[in-house]
């Protein structure tokens, strides 16, 4: 980490590092309550990654839905999947995608 906590990896890309430390804290989020709950990991991986689907879902359609339905979903996520929603469709897109890579 340099002096203003920014986490710095020679393997991490620019234009990605930003969200792969926001995946480690997805996937370290997910196992904690894994182990917290007695739950699978992997079935817990794959809500997450039905909740992130079905929250984008909402959002590139919200010209045509009523916005409570994306608060009410918004509200369903975990602390680490909001940091996801907040990023836009594209970070959500990254972190479907490599929920799909770690559920192998």
């Amino acid at each position: 980490m340099d002096k203003n906590n920014n986490h710095t990896d020679a393997s991490c890309e620019n234009e990605h590092c930003n969200l792969q430390i926001l995946f480690a804290h997805l996937l370290n989020e997910i196992k904690d309550k894994a182990e917290q709950s007695g739950n699978n990991t992997q079935e817990l991986i794959h809500r997450s990654q039905n909740r992130l689907h079905k929250y984008k879902d909402l959002v590139i359609h919200l010209p045509h839905i009523d916005e409570s339905e994306v608060f009410l979903m918004y509200t369903s996520l975990s602390p680490a999947e909001r940091k996801f929603a907040k990023a836009g469709t594209e970070a959500l897109s990254f972190a479907i995608d490599a929920l799909e890579q770690a559920k192998s």
